[in-house]
C-alpha cells in the first residue's frame, strides 16, 4: 500500500488544449494576397507576414471602423485576424509548443479620419493578442495604430488564378 500523501503533478496544458477551450479550431492557413510569403525563419525566430480578417472560404471583410464597420465588429474582425496569425505559426512549426514567446504584435485599424473612439478600437488589437495566450511567457510587446487605408474590391481582395 503506497501511503505517500505526494500529489501527482498536474499536466501542462498545450496550446492546442487552450485553443479548444476557448472554441477555437485552426483554419488552414490563408493565402498571401499578392508576392510575399506568409513567414520566414531565421534561426529560432519566426517571422510572420500581416494577415487580415479572412474567413477559411476566401472572404476577406473590409470597411473603416467609424463608417461601415462598427468597434464591435472591429473586435471579431481582428480576433479573425489572430487566429489566421495561430495558423500560420502552426503551419511553420508543425507545433504551436514550440512557441516560447511572442515578441512584437502590431495591429493597425483602418478608421476613418474623424474617428476618436481609438481606446475602443485598440480593443480589437488586444483581442488578437490574447489569441497568443495559449503560448507560455508570451505576452507581445503590442503597438495600435489607426490607418487610413483605400477601399479593397471584392474584385481585388481573392488572388487571381494565373
Amino acid at each position: 500500500m503506497n501511503t505517500s500523501s505526494a500529489k501527482a503533478a498536474p499536466t501542462a496544458q498545450t496550446p492546442y488544449d487552450r485553443l479548444t477551450e476557448l472554441g477555437i479550431k485552426l483554419p488552414p492557413p490563408p493565402p498571401p494576397i499578392a508576392n510575399f510569403v506568409t513567414h520566414v525563419r531565421e534561426g529560432n525566430m519566426l517571422y510572420l507576414s500581416g494577415q487580415g480578417p479572412r474567413e477559411a472560404d476566401g472572404h476577406l471583410h473590409a470597411g473603416k471602423v467609424g463608417a461601415d464597420v462598427g468597434v464591435d465588429l472591429a473586435y471579431q474582425h481582428a480576433r479573425l485576424v489572430g487566429i489566421n496569425l495561430l495558423a500560420v505559426m502552426h503551419e511553420a512549426l508543425g507545433d504551436l509548443s514550440r512557441v516560447k514567446r511572442v515578441v512584437k504584435l502590431l495591429g493597425m485599424v483602418n478608421a476613418v479620419p474623424d474617428f476618436e473612439d481609438h481606446p475602443r478600437s485598440s480593443t480589437a488589437v488586444r483581442t488578437c493578442s490574447s489569441r497568443y495566450s495559449a503560448m507560455p511567457a508570451s505576452m507581445p510587446v503590442r503597438r495600435s495604430v489607426s490607418v487610413r487605408c483605400p477601399a479593397i474590391s471584392p474584385s481585388k481582395s481573392r488572388r487571381s488564378s494565373r
